[in-house]
């Protein structure tokens, strides 16, 4: 019994501290234009999905909850009607019913076409080009084109072909702890450091010269 207290004290715990890092993202509601307190859907979703991505030990029903109260009619009569219609629809589903409402008119297949010839642009970050496929990456999920699952796997592969101006920080890469398939955060957080490292480096040799 005392175990079981313990156990249950400490998922609390985590869960409290989750709650502790919560930012409420700013409302929406699908109206246009956007009323000063309201994000449009692009900056909405792209805020929420990064919040989700860090909420990885949430109950689902909480962050349907916190999904929830940053909506505003329409957007929030959608997710009514979706509740109604299946009240244990996950938060995933909660995300594809307002992106087929406000989201891109793009097709899943289009998007993935795009996802596949990404590559690194001209004086892009290698670390700006992992945070455009990642927004690439949300809204084929959100299509249903890709499962969850399989995202952190497609991000890495696709990262390492289109880098085209950074061949030593993908050597650094493969020679990392990372593993084959980092999620997300992981990834950023690497290659930012690798960045910051070549930086430093660069600065070192021009003070050489």
């Amino acid at each position: 019994m005392q175990r079981l207290k313990t156990k249950d004290t400490a998922a609390d715990s985590h869960y409290h501290c989750s709650n502790r890092n919560y930012r409420k993202p700013r409302y929406f509601s699908g109206r246009l234009p956007a009323a000063k307190d309201e994000d449009e859907w692009e900056t909405w979703i792209d805020q929420v999905e990064a919040q989700v991505e860090e909420w990885d030990e949430v109950p689902d029903k909480e962050i349907r909850r916190r999904i929830r109260e940053s909506l505003r009619s329409p957007a929030l009569d959608i997710i009514g009607d979706l509740k109604k219609e299946d009240p244990a629809a996950p938060s995933s589903r909660y995300l594809a019913a307002l992106e087929m409402a406000f989201g891109s008119t793009d097709s899943g297949e289009e998007l993935l076409m795009r996802f596949y010839s990404s590559e690194q642009k001209e004086g892009e970050k290698a670390s700006e080009f992992v945070a455009r496929l990642q927004q690439l990456l949300r809204k084929i999920v959100r299509k249903g084109e890709m499962r969850g699952e399989r995202v952190n796997a497609f991000r890495m592969k696709q990262f390492q072909r289109g880098v085209l101006y950074n061949d030593n920080l993908l050597t650094q890469l493969k020679m990392s702890d990372l593993g084959e398939s980092p999620n997300y955060v992981c990834l950023l957080n690497k290659v930012r450091k690798i960045e910051e490292e070549q930086t430093l480096k660069k600065g070192k040799r021009s003070l050489l010269v």
